[in-house]
């Protein structure tokens, strides 16, 4: 039974996938015996795995509801587990687990609790330590631009996120791409926060990392 189990689970994993893309089946996807069981092989290895997180990242897009039960399910310690761990030569597992992660900071409840679960220092670590240009950079900070407008998620940037987004921001290495994009957007909406904020963002060097972006896209 076990055997027949195993061998079954890819055709099981294709048919959650395809009805988590259709508005229609994605509630199915989202009932919560089912999301643990994805969780659960989430964290696994081999193409079930990628499967499981290409079938949560597709449910996470479908709506807010779709994003709260996740959460509620606590899918993003495990998307966040999974999101640390960088493989080069297997990029899939992670760069699934930041899309997901990026795409439940929809609303400022599920802001408030991703940023409370620890994931707004868990992207800056993956947009630091990430090849320059590479798709978990340019995810990671897609997720900080998201998270950016939620307070706590604001200050924690503020203090710890500087130097990671002022070196996308101004890097030469980034013509035009869009982590570039994500990283001075990020910016802009710490900007938008208070007078004190701007001070400090202007005492680490944004100001001049500012301009080095500007004249790096002439």
């Amino acid at each position: 039974a076990s055997l027949r189990l195993f061998a079954s689970q890819p055709f099981a994993m294709h048919l959650m996938l395809s009805l988590s893309t259709d508005a229609a089946t994605v509630g199915a996807v989202l009932e919560a015996h089912n999301l643990q069981a994805l969780s659960r092989i989430a964290g696994g290895g081999g193409e079930p795995q990628v499967l499981a997180l290409q079938v949560l990242t597709n449910a996470s897009c479908s709506g807010v509801d779709a994003q709260v039960a996740m959460v509620n399910a606590g899918l993003v310690p495990s998307l966040s587990a999974v999101a640390t761990r960088t493989n080069p030569q297997d990029p899939e597992p992670q760069v699934w687990a930041l899309r997901a992660l990026a795409s439940m900071a929809c609303t400022p409840e599920l802001r408030r609790h991703i940023t409370q679960a620890g994931v707004v220092s868990l992207l800056l670590t993956v947009a630091r330590d990430a090849q320059t240009a590479s798709e978990p950079q340019e995810l990671a900070l897609d997720g900080l631009a998201s998270l950016a407008k939620e307070p706590t998620a604001a200050a924690i940037l503020l203090q710890e996120g500087l130097p990671v987004l002022l070196q996308a921001a101004a890097s030469p290495d980034l013509p035009g791409h869009p982590a570039k994009v994500f990283a001075v957007e990020t910016l802009a909406i710490l900007s938008s926060f208070d007078s004190d904020t701007r001070l400090e963002m202007m005492r680490q060097g944004t100001g001049a990392a500012l301009v080095s972006a500007l004249l790096g896209e002439l």
